[in-house]
């Protein structure tokens, strides 16, 4: 995961949810890339899980050389206004697993360029989780990466430069 150590980014259930998947497959990490207020109540609940040695927290850092190395990004924000997180997963080839935030829909097609949970389900999460672990997931990528290309500045700068040619 990639964002501030906020209530918004959702990181207490995304915590739970792994503590499950772990059992599942001992011998993952889980990296969270950020900062902010809730570092401490966040390490309180890495301890009182007991993962330690299974859940990451690097920081406010460059997460570029994190998405090179992640199996899928973990995304489980309870709101969000364009989440860049998403596009910079989509963009460098990351799947994406995201909670069904209002708006998310018009990013991440369901089953076809990422997978969507329900928020506040631990057990969808769980579930989905283990899907994306237990799977290519070469066609999420592929289909992401065409999608996210509608964001390419050369391409909002043409579709800009057509609109204002038409007024």
């Amino acid at each position: 995961s990639v964002g501030r150590l906020h209530l918004q980014k959702n990181y207490f259930q995304l915590l739970r949810a792994f503590k499950e998947f772990s059992k599942h497959f001992p011998d993952w990490k889980y990296i969270i890339v950020g900062k902010g207020k809730l570092e401490k109540k966040i390490k309180n609940l890495i301890n009182s899980l007991e993962l330690q040695d299974r859940v990451i927290l690097k920081g406010f850092t460059d997460p570029q050389p994190y998405y090179k190395k992640a199996a899928f990004v973990l995304f489980g924000s309870h709101y969000e206004g364009m989440p860049n997180v998403i596009l910079e997963s989509m963009a460098n080839n990351v799947p994406v697993l995201t909670s069904n935030f209002q708006g998310i829909e018009k990013l991440i097609k369901n089953n076809k360029n990422g997978l969507v949970f329900t928020l506040n389900s631990d057990k969808d999460l769980i579930k989905k989780m283990i899907f994306m672990a237990n799977r290519d997931n070469s066609r999420f990528i592929s289909n992401a990466y065409k999608d996210v290309s509608k964001f390419n500045l050369k391409k909002i700068t043409e579709d800009w430069v057509k609109l204002i040619n038409n007024i």
